[in-house]
């Protein structure tokens, strides 16, 4: 995937290796207990060993500082409902000191990039966030579809949300 300049700085989004794996989850505890509750760790360490979807890091000047993942599989999809022409969105997060720089932006726009080049069969693609995050994920055009209370921990709701695909014009 290309780099992008930002305020001077280069980043590139990248497919994850084994090496980013204890990197990913500082980016975890990052954002722990604010966006993610502390028993979710296990679950995405699990995720890091077995997920079978595209998984990105998001570098800058070198440095890991997000990453995000497609889910295509039911299994990989950290426990969003998938069918034949839908995809996920799975484990998506910045480092926290570096929120509202763009950065997620950024690594969902590859992640979409992806899904449109590399699986055009999907119409819908959907996650599975907190209250935390929805109005993050509702400014591209993502729509709350349920709502579960305490969903991933006392205090975290799990909302569903999801993303229409609009198909590419033809020429």
């Amino acid at each position: 995937m290309p780099a992008r300049w930002n305020c001077g700085r280069v980043e590139r989004v990248r497919f994850f290796e084994p090496r980013d794996h204890d990197v990913c989850l500082a980016l975890l505890d990052s954002n722990t207990p604010e966006f993610f509750a502390p028993q979710e760790r296990a679950d995405y360490v699990r995720f890091l060993c077995t997920h079978r979807g595209p998984y990105f890091v998001l570098e800058r000047d070198g440095e890991v500082v997000a990453c995000g993942g497609v889910a295509l599989y039911p299994d990989d999809a950290a426990g969003v409902q998938l069918d034949v022409d839908s995809a996920g969105l799975t484990w998506g997060m910045v480092r926290r000191d570096l929120h509202a720089q763009g950065l997620g932006t950024a690594l969902l726009e590859a992640r979409m990039i992806w899904l449109r080049t590399h699986a055009p069969q999907v119409k819908e693609v959907r996650l599975s966030t907190s209250q935390f995050t929805t109005k993050y994920y509702a400014r591209p055009g993502f729509e709350v579809t349920r709502i579960t209370h305490d969903g991933f921990a006392p205090g975290v709701d799990a909302i569903e949300m999801r993303y229409v695909v609009v198909p590419l014009a033809r020429p």
